[in-house]
């Protein structure tokens, strides 16, 4: 397998194990009226704060309160207190397992096991943005309707790509697109699956590794999925291609190259209101724990990551030397990237938190609170950071989260102040999905099965 820097997605051998899963049904964790009492509300767009009581009818929230009524019959939850907020989304995920850090220690979680590794951590919703398209789409179906147990599922399927391009190395079934007309009619095609979100891969102007669809192909690939009411996130290696993407009109460029951000790119976001997800956790992480093991110590990441694919991390006598000169390169490219993402949210660029969970050094769930970290690092307030991993990604999802009437009911509650300390995300108390209180220690037991509990037909 040839070595990549971003971007694993898990070998077709490997896939061909998902074929029948499914996530476990939601059971009766509480009943489906409940009210959160002596609640500290926090609303990460405008950075607030407010004393009160959420009262949550089935999935979601139906009003908030000074204090619970006198009538009320249902679940009484009170938080003492704590610190109550929109349920974590990650906008860029693999969601087949983990990766050691070489690719050769795998614990394959399959989606089922993804999907309760990430609510476990607070992460209620995520947009895995390369699986095989059937498999994806009919699991994803499977849970809209009938409320299957785990983090929401938001799915772009396939990765569209040229001949020989980047995804089509893995042996995951994927589409390649060749021309401008073949791209309609491959979007086209693609939009009867009802995909969440087109992803393509356009890095031009590059001399080795992968070839790259051209500009007018890359344009078309956007603009048809435009007419589809579906939005379109780019897989980008340069500042150049990522420009002319934007140029082009897709919504979202996801990765950080590892130069300086141009300020005729910036301004072409801005003009364009293109987000950004920067994926800071993928270019750096796997040098950080290499570094510093221990940080593997972490109880949220032996929680959700197999104790024997991190006992690897902590003897790399095995790497190989392309893995080693990744990680030389992560050290040396670091600083460059924060500045980036520091320059573009001065600038005000929607920022999505996505961690391209499934390479070595991001684990599904514990990642994104890293994800986190490192944006308030690069120079997001704490409250910022919150933004870009909930209300953020749900209004480029089209998916209605938050505290207010009529959102949906995906909630966490934490011990101590995110705003105050970022690092507080993990001071995980409570998960609330689609109304329900989970349970997390049973959901736990249930991260590292292997054999599906509910098989796909």
């Amino acid at each position: 397998m040839r070595l990549r820097p971003h971007g694993w997605v898990v070998p077709v051998a490997l896939l061909l194990l998902l074929s029948a899963e499914a996530v476990a049904q939601s059971g009766p964790e509480s009943t489906s009226d409940l009210l959160l009492t002596n609640a500290r509300l926090v609303t990460p767009a405008t950075q607030t704060v407010e004393r009160g009581t959420l009262h949550i009818e089935g999935e979601q929230v139906a009003a908030v309160l000074d204090e619970a009524p006198a009538s009320f019959d249902g679940r009484i939850l009170d938080v003492q207190g704590r610190w109550v907020l929109p349920g974590l989304i990650d906008t860029h995920v693999h969601s087949w397992g983990n990766a050691g850090p070489a690719f050769r220690e795998r614990q394959l979680l399959q989606t089922a096991g993804t999907a309760r590794a990430l609510l476990f951590s607070g992460v209620t919703a995520f947009l895995d943005l390369f699986s095989p398209e059937t498999y994806i789409f009919d699991l994803r179906n499977r849970q809209r309707t009938q409320g299957l147990r785990g983090a929401d599922i938001y799915a772009a399927g396939p990765i569209l790509t040229c001949p020989d391009g980047h995804g089509t190395e893995y042996g995951t079934p994927t589409r390649t697109v060749t021309s401008p007309s073949d791209a309609r009619r491959t979007v086209d095609s693609l939009a009867t699956r009802e995909p969440d979100v087109v992803k393509l891969v356009y890095h031009p102007h590059r001399t080795e590794r992968f070839p790259s669809m051209d500009r007018p192909t890359m344009a078309a690939v956007v603009e048809a999925a435009a007419a589809h009411g579906l939005p379109s996130v780019v897989h980008i290696e340069s500042w150049r291609g990522a420009h002319e993407a934007i140029e082009a009109g897709v919504n979202a460029i996801t990765h950080t190259p590892p130069a300086p951000l141009p300020d005729s790119t910036l301004a072409a976001m801005q003009a364009h209101g293109t987000a950004w997800i920067p994926t800071l956790a993928v270019h750096t992480e796997l040098s950080h724990l290499l570094n510093h093991p221990s940080r593997l110590k972490n109880d949220l990441l032996r929680a959700v990551a197999d104790s024997s694919l991190l006992a690897a991390y902590h003897d790399t006598s095995g790497v190989p030397q392309p893995i080693r000169s990744w990680v030389d390169r992560q050290s040396r490219h670091r600083g460059v990237r924060l500045q980036a993402v520091r320059k573009a949210a001065e600038a005000n660029v929607p920022i999505l938190a996505g961690t391209d969970a499934g390479n070595p050094g991001v684990f599904q769930g514990y990642s994104l609170h890293r994800e986190l970290q490192l944006l308030v690092e690069a120079g997001l307030s704490n409250g910022e950071a919150l933004a870009a991993a909930t209300t953020a990604p749900a209004r480029f999802l089209d998916a209605s989260v938050g505290l207010q009437p009529g959102a949906r009911a995906n909630l966490l509650v934490l011990n101590a102040s995110p705003l105050s300390d970022i690092h507080h995300t993990q001071a995980i108390h409570r998960v609330i999905h689609r109304g329900r209180v989970v349970d997390r220690s049973a959901l736990q037991d249930k991260i590292d099965a292997a054999t599906p509990d509910v098989p796909l037909p």
